[in-house]
């Protein structure tokens, strides 16, 4: 159980399990999620750091026959949105589970160096949570010494590395900037792309348009094969900066935008 179609997608290629999204047991049509009670007996659910706290609890009584197992980076991944418009965002917590088990290798880091970096931001960030101090991990991340490579502009951008940004603003500038290449976002979900699926491709498809950079809310969960440009305009959430540069396998990946 993914919080988007596209996460979704990808752990059902990889896998070969069957998948759903968040949104299919947190309806309050009986319908949907009684079919989804009614054919499972276990769920595991993916990116548990988005989940809103109440919304948690819903899923422990609605499913509470069924085994549930949440795997994600709570406290340090960013923090998702509550599934009723009329109630604010509760802060996922480890409350209520019987069991929870803490793992430490990380599977999409093929870097020591990067290993190294993420570490110490982990750490700042929990300086951050206990002193009540900002922008600690900007501060490290930006410092020369530091390692990470710092540039003012984007010179040699190609359709298939990924731009990060914090806002929708910072990001249409670069789609705008990079229109005349051929990358789509899939807006809605049909049998051939799902919603919020990257599309590299000559023909332009029927429920897609031209992006080039995203919104790390947006691509919570990816992984960027190729450069990853993070631009830290208005990046002052250090969760924020800390999932934007885990979306890299190694350090020469990183190119972190300051202007």
């Amino acid at each position: 159980v993914a919080p988007s179609w596209k996460l979704a997608r990808a752990k059902q290629k990889e896998l070969g399990v069957k998948v759903t999204v968040w949104q299919r047991l947190l309806t309050d049509d009986p319908t949907v999620y009684n079919q989804i009670l009614k054919n499972n007996n276990t769920l595991i659910y993916d990116e548990i750091s988005m989940l809103c706290e109440d919304d948690k609890f819903k899923i422990f009584e609605r499913f509470k026959s069924c085994n549930i197992v949440m795997c994600g980076d709570a406290g340090y991944q960013l923090s998702g949105f509550s599934s009723d418009k009329n109630k604010p965002y509760k802060e996922f917590t480890e409350q209520g589970f019987d069991n929870i088990v803490s793992y430490t290798k990380n599977y999409r880091f093929k870097c020591p160096l990067l290993e190294q970096k993420m570490e110490k931001i982990r750490e700042l960030i929990d300086l951050e949570r206990v002193y009540g101090k900002k922008n600690l991990v900007k501060e490290y991340v930006l410092h020369p010494i530091n390692g990470f490579n710092i540039i003012e502009k984007i010179n040699d951008y190609k359709a298939t590395d990924m731009i990060l940004a914090r806002t929708h603003s910072v990001k249409d500038v670069y789609t705008e900037k990079y229109n005349a290449i051929k990358k789509y976002y899939i807006t809605t979900t049909d049998r051939q792309y799902c919603k919020g699926e990257i599309v590299i491709t000559d023909e332009e498809p029927k429920n897609g348009v031209i992006r080039h950079a995203f919104t790390v809310h947006s691509i919570q969960g990816e992984t960027a094969e190729h450069k990853l440009y993070i631009d830290l305009e208005g990046m002052n959430c250090s969760k924020a900066i800390h999932t934007a540069i885990g979306r890299a396998r190694t350090m020469r990946q990183i190119y972190i935008i300051k202007k």
